[in-house]
C-alpha cells in the first residue's frame, strides 16, 4: 500500500497500476485476517474488504476484483454464522446491541447493503474461466441477504436479551412481536415500491403470519396462563403482547 502511494505521488504511476497494487495488498490482508484476529473481528474486516474490492472493480474495470469480492463476502457470511453461535454458548452476559455478535452482524448487513447500491447502475457481466458474474443477479442476491441477515440479527438479539430476564413465554412473545414488526415494516417498504413481485411477496407474508398466529402465536398467552396457575406466577407480558400481535397479523 505504501509503495503504491509513493509510486503514484512521486513518479505519477498510472491509476490502474496503483489499483492493481492495492488489490494485491487486499489479497494479503484477506489471508492475514484469520491469522491476526479472531471471531467477530474477522467478520468485520472481511465485510469491509468485500465492499472495497467491489468498489475497486468499478474504478479499475478489473473483473477479477468482482470475483474476489464475492469470495470474501461468502467467507464473511460463514464467519458471521460462527459469531452468532455465541448467542447460545457465550458464558458472559452480552450488553444490549453493543456486543460482538450484534456488531459483526450489523457489518455483515451493511456489507451486502452497500454492495447492492454499488451495483445499482451496473449492467455489464464479467466472466472468469467458465464462471459469469452478473451484476443484476448479484444485486438481487445482496438485497435478499441484507434483509435476511438483518432479520435474524434482530431476532437473535431479542431472543438472547429477553431470555436473560423473562420466562419462556415472555421470551417467545417478544420474539413474535419482533417478527411481526419486522415483517410489517418490510411489507410497507415493498408497498412503497409496488410491483407485481412485491405484491406476491406481501401476500405470502400476510398469509403465513395469519396462519402462524392462529396455530402458534395465539397459544403463547394460554401457556403463560397455565404456568401462572401451575406455579403460582403473575406474568402477564405474553397476554398484553398478543393484542398488538393480533393487529399486526
Amino acid at each position: 500500500m505504501a509503495y503504491a502511494f509513493f509510486a503514484y505521488k512521486k513518479f505519477g504511476l498510472e491509476k490502474n497500476s496503483v489499483y492493481v497494487l492495492i488489490g494485491l495488498s487486499l489479497t494479503f490482508v484477506t489471508l492475514a485476517i484469520p491469522v491476526q484476529f479472531s471471531e467477530n473481528n474477522i467478520t468485520i474486516f472481511w465485510a469491509v474488504e468485500a465492499v472495497l474490492l467491489m468498489w475497486l472493480a468499478q474504478k479499475t474495470h478489473i473483473k477479477n476484483y468482482r470475483f474476489a469480492a464475492v469470495i470474501v463476502q461468502m467467507l464473511m457470511l460463514v464467519s458471521l454464522i460462527g459469531d452468532w453461535s455465541d448467542y447460545f454458548i457465550q458464558k458472559d452476559h452480552f450488553d444490549i446491541i453493543l456486543n460482538p455478535a450484534f456488531i459483526s452482524g450489523a457489518f455483515g448487513t451493511l456489507s451486502f447493503l452497500v454492495t447492492y447500491f454499488l451495483l445499482k447502475n451496473e449492467t455489464v457481466s464479467a466472466k472468469l474461466f467458465s464462471i459469469t458474474f452478473n451484476p443484476l443477479h448479484y444485486r438481487r442476491f445482496a438485497r435478499i441477504l441484507a434483509v435476511t441477515i438483518g432479520y435474524f440479527l434482530g431476532g437473535l438479539e431479542v431472543f438472547y436479551q429477553s431470555s436473560e430476564v423473562l420466562e419462556v413465554e415472555g421470551t417467545l412473545a417478544m420474539v413474535v412481536q419482533y417478527h411481526l414488526l419486522f415483517t410489517t415494516v418490510f411489507c410497507y417498504v415493498l408497498y412503497k415500491k409496488r410491483t407485481t413481485n412485491h405484491d406476491v411477496i406481501m401476500n405470502i407474508i400476510a398469509v403465513l403470519n395469519i396462519i402462524s398466529f392462529g396455530l402458534l402465536f395465539s397459544k403463547i398467552p394460554i401457556w403463560e396462563f397455565i404456568n401462572n396457575a401451575t406455579y403460582d406466577q403473575t406474568s402477564q407480558l405474553a397476554y398484553y403482547l398478543h393484542w398488538p400481535c393480533l393487529g399486526l397479523s
